[in-house]
């Protein structure tokens, strides 16, 4: 039987309205949600949660103070890859998660996966609505929705990660754990915005000469719209 350790990164945003704030209180339920479903299927899920903000915003949470503004979220990553206990590793952003439709797929991959591979996904974010996605207490109306925008391969009619596109190790991804921690993580000299997940991927290929990269095509997990805090 195989192990995946599901982790969340979170830090408030510190704005107004909260976005963060609001999409996390969406995506750690959905994320629950799929580790029970590999739990039901004879697989060991753990799924943990990290707050980075300032002071403590989220009380299931483990609470790891950062300074409000710093990004590092190439150090912080490597933080929480190291506390992973599981074969597999898996890195959520805070705004994202997978329907529950795509969760027997997910369980195909898992009952495949060997230890070279490495899974990469794009993320699919509402382009145009028809009415509110986001209603009362944490909810998100995916019916509101009428066309996708994917964060690698843009238009909806394209697909995911369409035109040999491979992602890298951002949204959400799945990895050996032992083969990322024995390889370095991510590097930690990235430290704002953008470029650690690309240069991880990089990295990786650099140093594995079988590394076999799996771009899923087929589904992609969704990505709640946020404010930016670049």
């Amino acid at each position: 039987m195989i192990s995946v350790s599901l982790n969340m990164m979170f830090w408030t945003d510190g704005l107004p309205d909260k976005t963060r704030d609001r999409n996390v209180a969406i995506a750690w339920p959905e994320m629950n949600k799929l580790a029970d479903f590999l739990r039901k299927n004879n697989i060991t899920a753990e799924c943990n949660m990290y707050d980075f903000s300032v002071e403590p915003v989220l009380d299931y949470a483990t609470h790891i103070p950062y300074p409000q503004g710093t990004y590092k979220r190439a150090e912080k990553a490597n933080t929480v890859l190291k506390r992973a206990n599981g074969d597999y590793f898996m890195l959520f952003d805070c705004d994202c998660f997978f329907r529950s439709s795509d969760y027997s797929k997910l369980l195909e991959l898992f009952k495949t996966i060997h230890e070279k591979q490495l899974h990469t996904f794009d993320a699919m974010t509402p382009q145009d609505t028809i009415g509110d996605i986001f209603e009362g207490d944490n909810r998100f109306n995916e019916q509101y929705v009428k066309t996708w925008w994917y964060s690698h391969s843009g238009l909806q009619e394209l697909g995911p990660l369409a035109n040999g596109m491979k992602a890298g190790l951002g949204g959400v991804y799945i990895i050996n754990t032992r083969l990322f921690l024995n390889n370095g993580g991510y590097n930690e000299r990235f430290t704002v915005w953008g470029g650690e997940d690309g240069e991880a991927m990089s990295m990786l290929t650099h140093k594995i000469s079988d590394l076999d990269i799996r771009p899923n095509r087929d589904f992609a997990p969704i990505h709640l719209p946020h404010d930016r805090d670049i």
